[in-house]
């Protein structure tokens, strides 16, 4: 049962027949002007509700998490980067805003994307679910020129020495991060 409705055990049938016209699903790709959905698991409550859809995607899910709460257990952090891009849609989330400096026109510029056209790191796993993926998304990195999402490997070594290895820093002893990689 989810939020209201049940939704049928499709998993323990060999062959899947479709669901009734009168389901409340939905394929359609978010509208960027929706405003987002927020979930707290630990209240049990969903925050603009009215505007909650159900979308069916066999293969994944996908969210956008507020805080570090999520993780709770921990990050399996992934250190490196990928050089290739493994999100190719949006993940049925909602557009998310960007801001890039245009040149030809010499004015800043804004729009929504969908979440895959946006600078990203694959950043680790959720250590009590490896099959979690965690991204870090950089919507300030945007350029509507770039070829490629993934971050480049300067703005990654920028990530990692300047922000995540001080930040580390900060919390752990030195005994603990110096064991730590560095970008290079």
């Amino acid at each position: 049962m989810i939020y209201g409705w049940s939704c049928p055990n499709v998993l323990s049938q060999p062959v899947f027949t479709g669901l009734p016209d009168d389901y409340p699903i939905s394929l359609i790709e978010p509208s960027p002007l929706t405003p987002p959905i927020s979930l707290d698991l630990e209240s049990n409550n969903i925050g603009n509700a009215e505007n909650f859809e159900v979308w069916l995607d066999i293969d994944s899910v996908g969210g956008i998490a507020s805080n570090l709460a999520v993780a709770r257990e921990g990050i399996a952090w992934k250190a490196g980067r990928d050089a290739i891009s493994n999100l190719r849609s949006s993940l049925y989330l909602d557009y998310l805003p960007v801001r890039w400096y245009d040149p030809s026109s010499r004015r800043h510029r804004s729009r929504h994307r969908p979440i895959h056209q946006i600078p990203y790191l694959l950043f680790g796993e959720l250590a009590s679910f490896r099959e979690v993926e965690l991204y870090l998304i950089f919507p300030g990195l945007y350029d509507p020129t770039r070829d490629y999402w993934v971050i480049t490997l300067e703005e990654y070594e920028v990530w990692t020495n300047r922000i995540f290895m001080p930040s580390l820093g900060k919390v752990y002893p030195n005994t603990t991060v110096q064991h730590m990689p560095s970008s290079a």
